[in-house]
C-alpha cells in the first residue's frame, strides 16, 4: 500500500514511515522513568499470558485529523473477533498509572504509513480518490503472537526505537 502511494504522490509531499518502524500502538506512555519501567514488565506479561494469539488484517486507508487538513496517512487494522481491542483495553486499564493518561477517544487500530509535509490540492485530491478505492477488502493478513514494549526517542533523523521487553501471547 505504501509503495502504491509513493508512486502516486510527489516525493516531497510525504515523509514516509520506514518499513522497519511501522508499528501498531496499543498504549502510548510518554515519559516513564526507568525505575517504573521494571514495573511494567510483569503487568504486560500477565495480560499477554491470558490472551490468545490471533490474526490481524490490513483494510482500507485513512487520514488524521480530517480529510481537508490531512497530516497522517494510515492503513486500517482489524480482526474478526475484536481480540485486538480487548487486549488494548486490558493493557490501558492495567497501566493507567504509568506515564500519560490514556486517551479518552476510542481505540483506532492503524499503521502510520506517512506524515504529510506539504501537499498540493491536486495531489491531495489524488490521495483521497485512491483512498476511496481501498475501502473494501483485505490488503494483507498476519499472525499476532507477541507484544513488545518499545522505547521511542525522537531525534533529528526521526524516531529511534529500541526494545525494552517482549511478551508472548499465552493461549491459543
Amino acid at each position: 500500500m505504501q509503495r502504491e502511494l509513493q508512486r502516486l504522490l510527489p516525493e516531497t509531499a510525504i515523509r514516509w514511515t520506514p518499513r522497519e518502524q511501522i508499528h501498531l500502538t496499543l498504549r502510548f506512555f510518554g515519559n516513564v522513568g526507568s525505575e517504573r519501567l521494571e514495573e511494567l514488565g510483569p503487568i504486560l506479561h500477565s495480560i499477554c499470558n491470558e490472551a490468545a494469539a490471533f490474526r490481524l488484517q490490513g483494510c482500507g486507508l485513512g487520514v488524521f485529523p480530517e480529510r481537508r487538513f490531512s497530516r497522517v496517512i494510515w492503513a486500517g487494522v482489524q480482526d474478526d473477533k475484536s481480540e485486538l481491542a480487548a487486549l488494548q483495553g486490558k493493557i490501558e486499564t492495567a497501566t493507567a498509572a504509568f506515564g500519560e493518561k490514556p486517551e479518552k477517544k476510542s481505540f483506532s487500530a492503524h499503521l502510520t504509513l506517512g506524515r504529510v509535509k506539504e501537499i498540493r490540492s491536486l495531489d491531495a485530491a489524488a490521495l483521497h480518490r485512491f483512498m476511496e478505492t481501498q475501502t473494501a477488502g483485505v490488503c494483507g493478513q498476519w499472525p499476532v503472537n507477541e507484544l513488545e514494549l518499545i522505547r521511542s526517542e525522537l531525534g533529528n533523523a526521526g524516531a529511534k526505537h529500541s526494545l525494552i521487553s517482549r511478551h508472548s501471547l499465552g493461549r491459543g
